[in-house]
């Protein structure tokens, strides 16, 4: 059952779908009144759920007439896929930054849902065991691993190879 703060975050992401150019700008209190929640619990969706990381710019001015803006970064997936994972991936990632990254790539639709979980599952069943300095790079090794084989394949069938 999804909470408050997944019915903010799913308003706003239609809002950014309808606009279209990539960006909008809600006022706090007004989608503190719509949600009849307070101003803090918007404030918490937008500083978890809207993050660079997830592939997001956030911009804010408090008091009168203040506002927020969101702005979704859109990603190249025209570019070369060891570029774009690289760039995305680094040399050790969390379990929170491996969710950021699969989440931007799916709302880029670069990947799947299906390929999203599959993916989580079998990167979490590799660093189950590991102390977390040592599983945030397998981590990103196997991440890396496993998006530039999805990546490569997927751009020679499109390409008819």
């Amino acid at each position: 059952m999804a909470n408050l703060a997944d019915y903010i975050e799913e308003h706003l992401m239609r809002l950014l779908e309808l606009a279209g150019g990539g960006s909008i700008e809600i006022q706090r209190r007004d989608l503190a009144d719509m949600f009849k929640c307070v101003p803090s619990q918007i404030n918490y969706v937008i500083s978890t759920r809207f993050t660079t990381d997830r592939g997001f710019l956030v911009e804010s001015r408090r008091g009168e007439g203040g506002y927020i803006r969101i702005f979704r970064v859109h990603l190249d997936s025209s570019s070369q896929p060891s570029g774009l994972v690289n760039r995305m991936v680094g040399d050790s990632l969390s379990d929170q930054e491996m969710g950021d990254v699969l989440f931007r790539l799916r709302d880029a639709g670069i990947i799947s849902k299906k390929d999203e979980l599959l993916i989580k599952s079998a990167v979490r069943l590799q660093c189950d065991d590991l102390r977390e300095k040592s599983a945030s790079l397998v981590r990103a090794r196997i991440l890396k691993a496993v998006l530039l084989t999805l990546l490569s394949v997927r751009r020679e069938y499109d390409r008819g190879e």
